[in-house]
Order: structure tokens, then sequence, then C-alpha cells
């Protein structure tokens, strides 16, 4: 029947056509009716193997990775004070939002803009733009990579720094006469452990 069938479409059908009508009958032929080998072992069609995700996308849920990040740049940045300001930049709060920014991520994150006095005071809104910010770096490092870690020091350098690309930089940051880490720096003291952490029941 199918060979007749075959027969039929060879006679409308130009040959790329036909072969590529000819791999998808073979293709679900062979899902949905499996040939069986000796000692019943089943026969594997690469082209039908799924794609698994990425290790990040098995291994790690996004809103752990993300809670992880988040602790630890806020560790880093602040020691945990929402108060503090930094006299070089003005950077505020647990995570040290740059005051510029905040307009546009507390609009992004709670669809109304956050005044530097309002986010200084309230630790838990603070925490609701940073992992908003945080959530949306995550997502775009993950596809970038398959390493936590290389995702997560992506995200930290995105958050220090502004540009993912940067993990690796090794040249010292300066801000108004203030002398700060390299990136490089920034990025594996924030994510050393990370895959670690996150395995840990």
């Amino acid at each position: 029947m199918l060979i007749k069938l075959v027969d039929r479409l060879g006679s409308r059908l130009n040959s790329e056509s036909l072969q590529l009508v000819i791999v998808t009958i073979g293709t679900a032929i062979l899902t949905f009716c499996p040939l069986h080998l000796p000692n019943s072992k089943r026969m594997i069609v690469p082209s039908l193997i799924p794609q698994l995700p990425s290790p990040v996308a098995v291994a790690v849920k996004q809103d752990a990775a993300v809670a992880e990040v988040m602790r630890r740049i806020i560790i880093k940045e602040s020691a945990g004070d929402p108060a503090v300001i930094n006299p070089d930049s003005g950077a505020l709060g647990l995570g040290q939002v740059m005051p510029e920014n905040l307009p546009d991520w507390s609009w992004e994150a709670i669809s109304r803009k956050v005044s530097v006095q309002e986010f200084l005071g309230h630790p838990e809104l603070q925490k609701r733009i940073i992992y908003f910010k945080l959530d949306q770096y995550w997502q775009a490092a993950v596809v970038e990579t398959s390493d936590p870690t290389v995702a997560c020091r992506r995200v930290a350098s995105t958050w220090y720094g502004g540009n993912p690309n940067h993990y690796d930089d090794t040249a010292p940051q300066v801000f108004n006469g203030g002398s700060y880490p390299s990136i490089a720096d920034y990025t594996k003291s924030v994510c050393a452990g990370f895959w670690a952490s996150l395995k840990t029941p």
C-alpha cells in the first residue's frame, strides 16, 4: 500500500518533494510502529531523539536560581543594609540600584514609579524590584550558556557593569574617584559556590 501511495505521489511531485514525503512517512512509521530487534532492543533513530533542555533548565528552577543570585548580590553590595547609599555613585539600598534606574525599574516591576525615599524605607519593595530585574537577566543568561556558574556570572556582570559579556574583564573599576573591584573579581566573588548551593537541599 505504501509503495502504491509513493508511486501515485511520484507522478505529481518533483524528486525533492518526493524525498521529503518518503522521509516524513518513514518517520511516522518509526514513531508509531517502533521496530524490535533481537533481545527486545528497540531501534533508536537519532533524528527522533528529543532534544533535552540544557543542564541549567533541567537542574535549576529559575525562581530558586534568581533568588540565590539576588541573595549573593545583596550581601556583596550592601551586606544587607537597605538604607545604605554609595557616596560615589549614589547607588541605593540592598542591591545598590542606581538612582537613575529606579523610576523605570520600579515601573516595570510594580507598574508605578517609586521615589528614592520610599525605596530606601521598604526593604521588601527593594527586593521585589531587584528580583524582577535579575529574573530578566537570568532568562537572557541561560540562552547563552548551559553552565549555571557562567549564567550567574553573566547576571552579576550585567548588574555590576551593564554588560553580560564582560564577566571576565579584569580592568579595575573607577567611579567618581572611587576604586572598585574589576567585573571579573566581582562576578567570581558573587558566584563562588553558586552551583553547589543550589544543589544542596
